[in-house]
């Protein structure tokens, strides 16, 4: 965003206001959907964000998530260290189908691993996947605005 400072008194001689720029187009949120749920996630694609995800946070929004993305397909495994939420964690394949849901406690250090290769690990509050009936073969759908960051990262790899 571009921000015009105008400085008065002590001497200084006023600027010129710049020329109208015009707005930025909101950005879309990143979403994916499962068996038409919509989960609005951050997504940890560098290696410092997915090291730092939910850490030291004391709450996530209803309906928000982070999406963990990885560049080959392998055995994920999380632990919660510093995290102070009780998450949900879906561990999804390369085809989008989710392959594992576990729940995992706060401040937990204990590992929680995919029980096969999969490419994205998806967080969520405690619970949500569980009662919206989210299951290992659900297929999820990512918008386009996702699909998007995650073909440019790929891209720059």
């Amino acid at each position: 965003m571009l921000g015009v400072c105008v400085l008065g008194g002590c001497g200084a001689q006023q600027t010129p206001e710049a020329p109208s720029v015009p707005p930025k187009p909101p950005v879309e949120p990143y979403v994916i959907t499962l068996d038409g749920h919509r989960l609005t996630v951050e997504v940890a694609i560098s290696d410092t964000e997915r090291n730092r995800g939910l850490m030291h946070r004391d709450r996530l929004d209803e309906n928000r998530g982070m999406l963990f993305v990885y560049d080959a397909e392998a055995r994920l495994s999380f632990w919660m260290r510093n995290t102070f939420i009780p998450l949900s964690i879906a561990f999804i394949d390369r085809q989008c189908v989710v392959r594992d849901v576990r729940d995992m406690q706060p401040l937990d250090e204990t590992g929680v691993t995919s029980r096969v290769p999969v490419l994205y690990a998806l967080e969520a509050n405690q619970g949500w996947f569980r009662k919206r009936g989210i299951r290992i073969g659900t297929q999820t759908t990512f918008s386009p605005a996702l699909e998007a960051l995650i073909e440019k990262h790929r891209q720059e790899e």
